[in-house]
């Protein structure tokens, strides 16, 4: 049901306003600006998407999308801050559960319709739920058709390395952040807005090449929504901006610009859409919570928008997995692309227009990122040269005067 709630109008319109309204994208993470891997401007879409992927996992009814939407548009233009947010969403889940159990909303807090709307929730979200994985869109089909094992996504890794070892190499330590030592494991998470970050970002050492590393934080300097746009020019001008920065040899900047071209052909970036796995909780060992009966026993004393952030707040962040998933566990999901909801219809209609040149998404004849001092010693050999033939013009004109004055 995710992709058919994804794909509704009045959906893709709140996403449009979450990203362009200032109004809804001033909010701030505590979970994920830490990390520094994302503009700014981002999360607030991240954090209704969250919002989202939930309703989809709690209930089985696109009746009461509309209003959920509703509530959250209201929620994102009336907190300041991302506790406040939070709070309110869980609120929502608490009615619209109450609404399926039939449960009067005036009884909402009573222990009993308490403990019946948390059992609900925790029999959805986490007995029955998913825990999540992102993955390229170019494996979708192989995913599908054989499961998530963590062996099929190792290509280029020793290109990879070589990438990683030349900016390193002059200081760029961190730029891309994966392990190249251990690359047999997957990564899951129990958080959707995480989840989706990672699909926007996916796969993430090229997210980090082109656009979100901790070297391109400067958005004055750096496009940093570059590869959520799947805008193949401006992620090719951050990588040369980045190679001028660490002081890159021309032909250090040339291996990891063909590098760039050669990933983003191979793994189709322009075309493919952000691709969720959710991963059912039980094969993963991850459908109970240890206090559970905790939380029930102390519900009557605790408002219930807290109670439920107790079951459905993150509590997985990135953990590896080692081992594969079968294919009968797991569900493959597109969701609509970064620019498709930047773009509203006929915003994305005006753009096509604008940009009825082709990009060539290629190499390009020359990279020059650098005035390379090879380019100075050819200036001083040519200024040398120049004052050799001089002194041996000097030397003719005196001999030829010695021998005329002899």
């Amino acid at each position: 049901m995710l992709e058919k709630v994804m794909r509704r109008a009045d959906v893709k319109e709140f996403l449009h306003e979450v990203l362009i309204d200032e109004r809804f994208y001033n909010k701030t993470s505590p979970e994920m600006q830490e990390k520094g891997s994302y503009p700014k401007s981002e999360y607030s879409l991240i954090l209704v998407i969250d919002a989202i992927i939930k309703y989809t996992i709690l209930f089985d009814t696109e009746d009461l999308v509309d209003e959920y939407i509703l509530q959250l548009r209201r929620f994102m233009k009336k907190c300041e801050n991302y506790e406040d947010l939070v709070e309110g969403i869980n609120r929502v889940i608490g009615k619209i559960t109450a609404v399926i159990l039939k449960i009067d909303l005036e009884e909402i807090e009573t222990p009993e319709n308490k403990k019946r709307i948390l059992s609900y929730i925790y029999n959805r979200y986490i007995t029955n739920g998913y825990v999540f994985h992102s993955i390229p869109g170019i494996y979708n089909n192989q995913v599908e058709e054989n499961g998530l094992d963590p062996f099929d996504f190792n290509d280029n890794n020793e290109k990879l390395r070589e990438i990683k070892n030349i900016l390193e190499k002059h200081n760029g330590k961190n730029v891309i952040t994966k392990d190249l030592k251990d690359t047999s494991y997957i990564t899951i998470t129990d958080s959707p807005a995480m989840a989706y970050h990672y699909a926007l970002s996916s796969p993430y050492y090229l997210s980090e090449l082109t656009a979100t590393s901790l070297y391109m934080e400067n958005e004055k300097k750096y496009d940093r929504s570059a590869y959520f746009r799947k805008d193949f020019k401006a992620s090719e001008k951050n990588i040369e901006q980045l190679c001028r920065d660490l002081e890159l040899s021309n032909n250090e900047a040339t291996i990891i610009l063909s590098y760039f071209v050669e990933e983003w052909k191979r793994l189709e970036v322009t075309t493919k859409e952000p691709t969720l796995v959710l991963i059912k909780r039980s094969s993963v060992n991850k459908n109970y919570l240890k206090d559970y009966r905790k939380i029930l026993d102390t519900c009557d004393k605790e408002e219930l928008s807290y109670s439920i952030s107790r079951i459905i707040d993150s509590k997985i962040k990135d953990e590896k997995r080692y081992t594969p998933i079968a294919k009968e566990n797991l569900k493959v999901i597109t969701l609509p692309k970064y620019r498709e909801i930047y773009y509203n219809s006929m915003d994305f209609i005006e753009q096509v227009e604008e940009e009825k040149e082709e990009i060539k998404e290629e190499m390009p004849e020359r990279v020059n990122v650098r005035m390379e001092v090879v380019n100075a010693y050819g200036n001083a050999s040519i200024l040398a040269l120049l004052g050799v033939l001089l002194i041996a013009l000097g030397a003719t004109i005196t001999i030829l005067l010695t021998i005329y004055k002899g």
